[in-house]
């Protein structure tokens, strides 16, 4: 059974719930069959991918959505192989390079090389689009490689680039894309999206627990519909209809409750605790950047006065920025916990931090 956020996915730019007017302009942009490269941004749940899958569809027509999935196999330089999975239909090709780490610009290069050289170009669509996801996520290689590659197949290729913020894509890249900014729903929408699916599935959804929902969502709505399946089960389970408990997903919960580590007890005991912890969060495929963002929500309510706060998001900017650059971001998360574990002491024992003593914990 799919969940309810693929069954009710739009599959044109018409159906799209939200961002009418965006929906106006692409339609337009496309009405001659062609477009150029596209960067969509936006944060997560605010439909990014469904809106270039719909935009694809307008122009491939129903082609787009036979998707055969693959794995391909690649080999750099000096001999290693990796794998890297690839979603493609007739007339696109989807794929997250950022999955391959430091060898992305080569799954770049080869597969935007293979596509664009196809032999399965019609006079119709004289074109075939690359979709890729997280793109935020590319190494700058990779992004260089990009942009060298798309100029030289840009009569029979296409890029459309997905990415959380468009602020890490290089400016080379970004100059030859059209940016497209995909807002975050309202609550207001997601309350009606909530409502129209609860209507069609005849799932009991009063309007106060449909506001409760949207509004604990983070305007996401794939978090949404996931919240109102959770609510779904437990009601056909026997709950009551007035009971108006939003569950949270379980990876919230714990970092939650590591937030309130960091602050109850700072020792080197407590450190490998927390590194157990961030390693089950990343077994569980928790993104770092988000655990990095979860905590330091959670942390700022905890901290002492505005210079801690201060400081805590400078720890945060430099984990973050040290995380793209290598390969163990388990390294930069612990080492994040323990510059901010060694603030807090310090500031509790009224000494004065100095990052030098940042492993003191005596």
């Amino acid at each position: 059974m799919a969940l309810l956020c693929d069954k009710y996915r739009p599959t044109t730019l018409t159906k799209c719930d939200f961002n009418h007017k965006q929906s106006q302009h692409l339609k337009r942009l496309i009405s001659s069959g062609n477009f150029p490269h596209l960067l969509i941004f936006g944060p997560s749940g605010s439909g990014k991918k469904t809106r270039a899958y719909a935009l694809l569809r307008e122009v491939f027509g129903s082609g787009v959505e036979r998707l055969r999935l693959e794995h391909k196999q690649f080999e750099t330089s000096y001999g290693r192989k990796f794998e890297q999975t690839v979603m493609s239909s007739n007339y696109h090709l989807e794929v997250n390079p950022s999955d391959s780490n430091l060898f992305d610009r080569l799954v770049v290069q080869q597969l935007i090389k293979e596509l664009a050289t196809s032999s399965a170009l019609t006079e119709k669509h004289s074109f075939k689009v690359v979709v890729i996801t997280e793109a935020d996520r590319l190494t700058r290689e990779a992004q260089h490689a990009l942009r060298r590659t798309a100029e030289k197949y840009v009569s029979t290729c296409r890029l459309i680039l997905i990415a959380e913020s468009s602020s890490p894509i290089i400016p080379a890249v970004k100059s030859r894309c059209l940016l497209i900014r995909n807002a975050s729903p309202t609550e207001a929408d997601i309350s009606s999206v909530l409502t129209t699916i609860a209507k069609k599935e005849c799932i009991t959804l009063p309007p106060v627990m449909a506001d409760k929902i949207a509004a604990e969502c983070d305007r996401n709505l794939r978090r949404a519909l996931l919240m109102l399946e959770t609510y779904n089960v437990r009601q056909s389970a026997g709950g009551s209809n007035s009971v108006i408990a939003v569950p949270q997903p379980q990876w919230k919960q714990q970092l939650e409750a590591l937030a309130k580590k960091l602050t109850v007890s700072q020792s080197l005991k407590k450190v490998m605790e927390i590194r157990s912890a961030l390693y089950e969060l990343q077994t569980h495929l928790v993104p770092n950047d988000l655990i990095v963002r979860e905590l330091v929500n959670h942390l700022l309510n905890r901290c002492l006065d505005e210079d801690m706060k201060l400081q805590l998001i400078s720890f945060a900017a430099d984990c973050e920025h040290y995380m793209r650059l290598g390969s163990k971001p388990i390294i930069h998360l612990e080492a994040f916990v323990i510059k901010f574990m060694t603030l807090y002491k310090c500031s509790v024992d009224g000494i004065q931090f100095d990052s030098e003593d940042m492993f003191d914990f005596n």
